[in-house]
C-alpha cells in the first residue's frame, strides 16, 4: 500500500524517484533493522542498499519487493542514483543541512526536491500486527514497574531505580528501554523531563516515573506518580485535578475528533482548577516505531484523531522547586471505540 501511494505521488508530482533514508522509515517499508540502509523507489523499482556490514542481514530481513543493492567500498549511494538515470529526486526533510548538501553536490545535474512527512504519514495508522507489538511492549512495561515499584522508599537513589526497572523489563524479554527513564522525586517532579539523577527519595516525596519498554521495535510510555508516605492535602489536589483532565481527555476521544480539541478538553480542566500555568506540554503523541510520532496532541496540533492510531493521553501539573504530578496512559483508537492499552498500571490515590 506504502509504496502504491509513494508511487503515484512521484506521477502526480513529476519526480522521477524517492530517496528514504530515516532509518525509521527504511525500516517500516523494508523490515531492515540495521544501521546503515536506504530506499530508492520509482514508478518501476524499489531498490534497497546497504554497504557488505549488513549484507547477509539484508538478505534476512528485505525480500520482495525490493531489489536489495551492497555499496563496494568507496562507492557512494549517488553514484547507483546517477546510474538510475533519474533526473529528479525527492528526499525526506528530516535529513540534516549537511546530508544535503551532500547530496546536491554529488548530483548536480539532479533537480532535488524535499518531501515532508511522506512515510511518516503511513506509520500513523498502526496495522493489527503493530498493535500487538505495542501492546507487548505496554505489557513488559507495566509488569516491571508493578515489581519495582515495591522497593520506591527513602535512601533510595532515583538513577537505581531506573536501572533496576529497565534491567527487569530486559529480564523479561524487552529489546531495551523505550528511552532514558524519568524518575524525578521531590521539587525534581516538576521537571517533565527530569532524568534519573543521583538524588535519593526522602519521606514525603512525590515521585514521577515516566517509562516504557521496546519490543520488535516498538515502543511504550507510560508515567504514574508515586507518594512516599501521606499525601498532603496540595499534592492530592493536583494529582485529583490531573487525573480529572486526563478523564475527561479520555472520554471525549472518538475517530474524526481534533487532536487540538481533545488537548483543550483537559487544559480547560486544569486551567478551571487554577493551575492552568502550571501545564506547560502538549497533551500527548503518537508512539510506535519511534516513542513519539504522529499524532501530536497540543494547542496548535493539525492532527485528527483516527481510527488505527495509538498515542498518549498524559496533562500533568508541575510547581517549580515545590512538587509536580503527571498521568500517562496509552490509547488505540480501535474500530470498536478507544481502548486504553495501561488500564493495568494502577493510578488512583
Amino acid at each position: 500500500m506504502a509504496l502504491g501511494s509513494i508511487r503515484e505521488k512521484l506521477t502526480c508530482e513529476g519526480v522521477d524517484a524517492f530517496l528514504v533514508t530515516h532509518l525509521v522509515n527504511v525500516r517500516y517499508l523494508s523490515g531492515f533493522t540495521g544501521s546503515f540502509a536506504a530506499v530508492v523507489i520509482s514508478p518501476s523499482e524499489a531498490l534497497f542498499v546497504t554497504d557488505a556490514r549488513y549484507e547477509v542481514q539484508a538478505e534476512e530481513e528485505v525480500g520482495p519487493p525490493f531489489t536489495r543493492l551492497t555499496l563496494k567500498p568507496g562507492q557512494r549511494l549517488s553514484q547507483l542514483i546517477i546510474e538510475g538515470g533519474w533526473r529528479s529526486i525527492a528526499v525526506e526533510d528530516t535529513i540534516t543541512l549537511a546530508q544535503y548538501n551532500r547530496i546536491k553536490g554529488s548530483l548536480s545535474d539532479v533537480q532535488l526536491r524535499t518531501w515532508s512527512g511522506v512515510v511518516e504519514g503511513f506509520r500513523r495508522f498502526k496495522t493489527p500486527e503493530e498493535v500487538l507489538k505495542i501492546k507487548k511492549a505496554v505489557e513488559l512495561a507495566w509488569k516491571a514497574f508493578r515489581e519495582v515499584k515495591g522497593k520506591v522508599c527513602p535512601g533510595v537513589i532515583e538513577r537505581d531505580l531506573a536501572l533496576e526497572l529497565e534491567f527487569t523489563m530486559r529480564k523479561r524479554g524487552a529489546e531495551a528501554g523505550a528511552f532514558d527513564f524519568i524518575v524525578a522525586s521531590g521539587p525534581r517532579s516538576a521537571l517533565p523531563h527530569g532524568a534519573a539523577s543521583s538524588k535519593e527519595i526522602h519521606g514525603g516525596d512525590l515521585v514521577v516515573f515516566d517509562f516504557g519498554a521496546r519490543w520488535e521495535g516498538y515502543h511504550s510510555d507510560i508515567t504514574r506518580t508515586l507518594k512516599v508516605g501521606t499525601w498532603e492535602k496540595w499534592e492530592k489536589e493536583i494529582y485529583t485535578l490531573v487525573l480529572e483532565a486526563q478523564g475527561a481527555a479520555l472520554e471525549a476521544l472518538k475517530p474524526g475528533i481534533k487532536a487540538q480539541e481533545v488537548d483543550a478538553i483537559a487544559r480547560r480542566v486544569i486551567e478551571k482548577g487554577g493551575y492552568g500555568a502550571y501545564f506547560g506540554h502538549g497533551l500527548g503523541h503518537g508512539v510506535g516505531l519511534e516513542v513519539h510520532e504522529a499524532p501530536s496532541l497540543s494547542p496548535v496540533s493539525e492532527d485528527t484523531l483516527e481510527i488505527g492510531t495509538i498515542f498518549t493521553i498524559e496533562p500533568g501539573i508541575y510547581i517549580p522547586n515545590k512538587g509536580g504530578v503527571r498521568i500517562e496512559d496509552m490509547v488505540y483508537l480501535s474500530p470498536e471505540g478507544p481502548k486504553i492499552l495501561t488500564e493495568e498500571v494502577e493510578k488512583e490515590i
